[in-house]
C-alpha cells in the first residue's frame, strides 16, 4: 500500500468530492471537511447511485437523503448538479482516482498508467461500465475489474498455501453490501456464488441513529430540519461519529451546538446520550437484511453454514458488535479478525494486479475466476424478462439465442439485468438495434468477460454478421415501454420455459396474447 499521509502512514481517501465557492474541486479529506460547510455542493455516498437510472424508484428514494441535487446526466443515469453544470458520477469518481494516481506517482517516482479497480459484487454491467469510464477519464488503462469480496479473499489467502478452503466474505461497507462464497486453493480463487444489496450500507445505520437524535429535539423545532440541509447534515455527521464510537463503548454523548434556531432567532442545541443497545434496537432489521442476503447466497450454492471453513468480515460497518454477534450465532463459530476491514480490498486488488503482470511475462501468478452476479435477459411483450444467462454462471461465458425477425424491419431488443420476472424492475442495460434484409431468425450472441462486462453481436438469417448498436442514452420509461410493446411474444422468446410465462401472466394479471 502507498503511504498517503505526510507522516508515512497509509490513509484511506474518503469518497467525497466538493465544489468550493471559487469553483475549484476538492477531493478526499478536504472535500469531506466541506460536508458541514456546504453540503449542497459536496457529493458523498454516491457509489450506490453510480450507473443507476436517474428515474428509477430506488434512486428517487435515495435522493431524499442527500443535500446535493441528483439529476439525469446526458445518458439518463444519476448525475449531480454542481455550480450550474451536471456532472456524471463517472466524472466525479475519476477525480478520486486521479488523486490516488497522483499519490502513487509521487511515491513511486514514475508515471502510473494501469490499474485494477474494485467494484461491489452486485454491480450490474451498466454500473461496471460507469466504473471503467471513471478509470478512462482518470487517464488509466483498467486491466481488470475485480469484485470486492474476491479481492478480500485474495488478500486473506496470499502466501498461506491454503488447501481448498471454502470462505464466506461478508462485505458491509458505507454504501453497499455484498456476500460471496469463494474456494481458495493456494493463490488460486474461484467464486462459487455471490449476491448483495446495492442500497444497504453504513449510511442506512447513520440515518437510523440520526432519527433517534432528532427525536430528542424540542418538537416545535424538528420540522426546521427539513428547511435546513446544513442542520440536517450536521445531525447526520454527529450520528456517524456516535455510531463509530459505539462500536467500542456502551454509551456516547452527542453534542451539536446551535443545531437549529427558533423563529425568534434563539439557538437550540442538540445534547443527547445514545447507547449501543439503542443503536442495535434501531438497526437490527438492517443487520437481518444482510443475513437474509447471505442465506440466499448460501442457498444458491446449495451450501450450509457448517460447510464453510472461514467467515471474513470487511467494510467499516462490519465492525459493529451486533454484526459480529449475529454472524457468530448464525454460523456457530467465533468470527476471527483475519483481515483489515478497511484495506483488504486494496491489498487484494494490488495482488491481482501483480499477478496479471507476472502472467504477461510468462510467469505464474494468482488466478481468479468470477461468476455472474445477476441474470441477464431480454424483454418480452407483456413486460416480462426472458433470461439468457443465469446468476452464478461461470465467467467468461458465451450464450447464443435466436429471435424471429421480418425482412427490412428495424429490430430493437431491450436487455435487462436483475432477478425479477418483470423486466422494468430490473436494471435496463440498453437496447440492441439492428435490421435484417431477410426474414427468419436473428442470432444474438451474449458474451460476458471475466470481469462481468457484456458484449452483444448478431448474425442475420444467412449467418452473416450484421451491424449492431447498443443504445443506452435514452433510458426513459416511454422508450422502455415502447421496446417492450414491440418485443417478441413470450412464446417466441428464446429459452423460455412455458412455466415461467404462465407464472408471469398470473403475476401481471393480464393476457400475454
Amino acid at each position: 500500500l502507498i503511504p498517503l499521509g505526510s507522516d508515512g502512514r497509509t490513509l484511506a481517501i474518503p469518497s467525497v468530492v466538493s465544489l468550493d465557492e471559487k469553483g475549484r474541486f476538492l477531493v478526499g479529506a478536504r472535500a469531506k471537511a466541506q460536508i458541514l460547510v456546504d453540503p449542497g455542493n459536496t457529493v458523498y455516498g454516491a457509489k450506490r447511485l453510480m450507473g443507476q437510472r436517474a428515474r428509477s424508484r430506488k434512486v428517487r428514494e435515495m435522493t431524499q437523503r442527500f443535500a446535493y441535487t441528483v439529476v439525469p446526466d446526458m445518458n439518463g443515469d444519476a448525475g449531480v448538479e454542481l455550480g450550474g453544470r451536471v456532472y456524471s458520477l463517472s466524472e466525479l469518481a475519476a477525480m478520486l482516482l486521479g488523486e490516488l494516481k497522483d499519490a502513487a506517482q509521487n511515491y513511486l517516482g514514475h508515471e502510473v498508467s494501469r490499474a485494477v479497480l474494485c467494484v461491489p459484487a452486485y454491480f450490474s454491467d451498466h454500473q461496471r461500465a460507469a466504473m471503467l469510464e471513471a478509470g478512462r477519464l482518470a487517464g488509466l488503462t483498467v486491466e481488470r475489474l475485480v469484485n470486492e469480496p474476491s479481492a478480500v479473499a485474495l488478500a486473506f489467502g496470499h502466501g498461506r498455501g491454503l488447501a481448498r478452503k471454502r470462505i464466506l466474505v461478508y462485505d458491509l461497507g458505507g454504501g453497499t453490501f455484498d456476500a460471496s462464497v469463494v474456494e481458495l486453493t493456494g493463490d488460486d480463487l474461484e467464486v462459487v456464488t455471490t449476491g448483495g444489496d446495492n442500497f444497504l450500507g453504513g449510511l442506512d445505520f447513520d440515518v437510523r441513529l440520526a432519527r433517534q437524535l432528532i427525536d430528542t429535539l424540542p418538537e416545535d423545532v424538528r420540522s426546521k430540519l427539513d428547511e435546513s440541509s446544513l442542520a440536517a447534515q450536521r445531525v447526520l455527521d454527529a450520528a456517524e461519529q456516535a455510531k463509530i464510537a459505539l462500536s467500542d463503548v456502551d454509551s456516547f454523548q452527542v453534542r451539536v451546538p446551535f443545531a437549529l434556531h427558533r423563529p425568534d432567532g434563539s439557538p437550540v442545541d442538540l445534547d443527547a446520550a445514545v447507547t449501543r443497545a439503542g443503536l442495535e434496537a434501531a438497526t437490527a432489521d438492517l443487520v437481518e437484511r444482510t443475513l437474509e442476503v447471505t442465506r440466499m447466497v448460501l442457498d444458491a450454492g446449495a451450501l450450509k453454514p457448517g460447510g464453510l471453513d472461514e467467515v471474513l468480515l470487511v467494510g467499516g460497518q462490519s465492525r459493529a458488535p451486533l454484526v459480529r454477534r449475529r454472524l457468530e450465532e448464525v454460523f456457530g463459530r467465533v468470527i476471527r479478525a483475519e483481515v483489515d476491514p478497511h484495506s483488504a480490498v486494496a491489498v487484494g486488488a494490488a495482488l491481482l494486479g501483480d499477478s496479471l503482470l507476472q502472467r504477461q511475462q510468462g510467469k505464474t501468478g494468482a488466478s481468479l475466476s468470477e461468476v455472474l452476479s445477476m441474470p441477464i435477459g431480454i424483454g418480452v411483450r407483456g413486460g416480462g424478462m426472458s433470461r439468457v444467462l443465469e446468476k452464478n454462471t461461470r465467467l467468461p461465458t458465451v450464450k447464443t439465442i435466436s429471435v424471429p425477425v421480418q425482412a427490412n424491419q428495424p429490430i430493437g431488443i431491450a436487455v435487462f439485468q436483475g432477478t425479477s420476472a418483470v423486466a422494468e424492475e430490473n436494471d435496463y442495460l440498453g437496447s440492441l438495434q439492428t435490421s435484417s434484409d431477410r426474414g427468419g431468425e436473428l442470432t444474438v450472441k451474449f458474451a460476458v468477460s471475466p470481469d462481468g462486462r457484456l458484449d452483444l453481436t448478431a448474425a442475420g438469417p444467412t449467418g452473416r454478421k450484421v451491424a449492431v448498436t447498443v443504445a443506452t442514452a435514452d433510458a426513459s420509461d416511454e422508450t422502455i415501454a415502447k421496446l417492450l410493446a414491440e418485443a417478441p411474444l413470450p412464446g417466441q422468446a428464446p429459452d423460455s420455459p412455458s412455466g415461467l410465462f404462465r407464472g408471469l401472466r398470473k403475476l401481471l394479471g393480464k393476457s400475454q396474447q
